[in-house]
Parts: structure tokens; C-alpha cells; sequence
């Protein structure tokens, strides 16, 4: 009889116990060793030096964890494009930015990919499921945050459950986008997380936009701007491309030191 961590077609009998022993070494270094907080809270530690890899060019998401299947995410699911990059003056912002941001900022250095965002060109909207959530296009592992912050492992799966989505609602020429909040607040006291994000945040509690920076003509630098109660919009930090959607070097692909070494996506 063949044994499953032995090459194909080997026969138990046929080696030694050593030999077996060998294959069973390597059959599990093969397999994904996760951390205790890693399968806890449903998120893969990712390193920031391969980013373009896994964040761009894998072909498919991560086995789903016990959340995703939850949210009826039952297998790895097929990354196609979205339609960013189909769009000349945005098409690097289908790639990986870095929030180059002040040291204090609560995301600084967070990478995140909308390539496989849906963007529909006549209404030119992008909905971004930030770590993924119930319904749509599977979206999870595009959205970092620092894996030393232990808090994010925690609010990581919240927004899951609560379907935290950024709408990306593009003006005509491009040049600005007003980002809506949504998300499905009722998780938080009927435990009904699979219900799309049918809320948008008012402007007056929170606006988040974007504009392009005056040399940027293809998407790749934006300012993003905030407010909350009201207040007029100020600079938080800039969007950068460090990787274009194809996985090569971006226009800023030097600021990727922002980043943390290692960091945590969604699963």
C-alpha cells in the first residue's frame, strides 16, 4: 500500500523507518505552521519583503479559517481583477500603497491592494471589503496591520464580522474620491454577521477622501484626508504604490520601510 507522505507510488515496505520518518519531516514543513493567535483570531502573519506575492500574484486566497466559513467562505477562493487597472489615471491604485503617515498615526505603515476590488467604470465606485466579510468577492489577506499590535488581531475580526467596507466614489476626471464607511452594525447585538454592509456613516460623524497628488497621473500618490464632527478635511497621511498591479516595483517602492517586517492579514 502507498503511503501519503511518501512519493508517489512508493511502497511502505520498500524503505526504511528512517526514510519515512524523513517524509514525514517534510510533509509537515510543507504545511503552514500558525501561531496560537494566528488560529485564534483567524489571520496569517505575512512578511512585508514578499508582500508583491502574496498580495498580488497568488492566484487564489488562503485556505478559509473557521471565521471565513462562518461568513460562508468554504474555500479558497479564485483573485481575479477587479477593473482598477483597466482605468489609465488610476491604474497604479490597483497595486500595493503604504500609508506613509506621522509615527502617532494609528495605521501608519499599513499596506493594502485593490486589485481584486470590484470597480464598476460607469458609476466609478470601488467597493472594498477592508479584511473581507459576508458576500461579494472574497477580499481577504489585501489589508495589513502591524502583527506586534495585539489589538489589531482582535478589531481585524470585528470589522469581518461587521462587513467594514470603504466605497471608493470617484469624481469624473478622477482626480478625488470621497470615501464612504460602511458596514452592518447589527453583528454588534443580534450576533447576525452575515448581512451585507448596508450602512453608510454619515459625513457629519466621519468623512475620509482623497486626492491626487499634483504630480500623480496614473493613481500612483494620493492625499488622504480626514474629519470627524463636522470639521473641515486635513491631510492624515499619503497613499504611495510600492508595488504596480503586475508586482513590480512601483514609483515608491522605497517607502516600503514603513511597513513593519511582519504584519497580519485577514484568513
Amino acid at each position: 500500500m502507498s503511503d501519503p507522505l511518501l512519493p508517489s507510488g512508493t511502497l511502505r515496505s520498500n524503505v526504511t523507518d528512517d526514510e519515512v520518518l524523513e517524509a514525514d519531516i517534510r510533509a509537515r514543513a510543507a504545511r503552514p505552521v500558525r501561531t496560537f493567535g494566528e488560529t485564534c483570531c483567524c489571520v496569517s502573519i505575512r512578511r512585508r519583503d514578499d508582500v508583491a506575492q502574496w498580495m498580488l500574484l497568488d492566484e487564489h486566497t488562503e485556505d478559509p479559517s473557521l471565521l471565513s466559513r462562518c461568513l460562508c467562505n468554504c474555500a479558497p477562493a479564485p483573485r481575479l481583477p477587479g477593473g482598477i487597472e483597466k482605468e489609465p489615471r488610476i491604474a497604479a491604485f490597483a497595486g500595493v500603497t503604504v500609508q506613509k503617515a506621522p509615527p502617532d498615526w494609528p495605521t501608519q505603515g499599513s499596506l493594502q491592494g485593490l486589485k481584486f476590488t470590484p470597480f464598476d467604470p460607469v458609476t466609478r465606485v470601488a467597493e472594498k471589503q477592508v479584511f473581507g466579510g459576508f458576500g461579494g468577492l472574497p477580499d481577504t489577506g489585501t489589508w495589513t496591520e502591524p502583527a506586534s499590535d495585539c489589538k489589531w488581531y482582535v478589531l481585524m475580526s470585528l470589522a469581518r464580522c461587521g462587513n467594514y467596507t470603504y466605497s471608493f466614489e470617484f469624481d469624473e476626471d478622477f482626480r478625488r474620491a470621497d470615501i464612504k464607511i460602511k458596514l452592518n452594525p447589527c453583528f454588534l447585538c443580534t450576533c447576525v454577521p452575515c448581512v451585507p454592509a448596508w450602512c453608510t456613516v454619515p459625513d457629519s460623524l466621519a468623512k475620509f477622501d482623497m486626492v491626487q497628488a499634483d504630480d500623480s497621473t496614473d493613481g500612483s500618490e494620493w492625499i488622504r484626508r480626514s474629519s470627524s464632527g463636522g470639521k473641515p478635511l486635513k491631510e492624515s497621511y499619503r497613499l504611495r504604490v510600492v508595488y504596480n498591479p503586475d508586482g513590480t516595483p512601483g514609483r515608491f517602492h522605497g517607502d516600503l520601510v514603513e511597513a513593519p517586517e511582519q504584519m497580519i492579514v485577514s484568513r
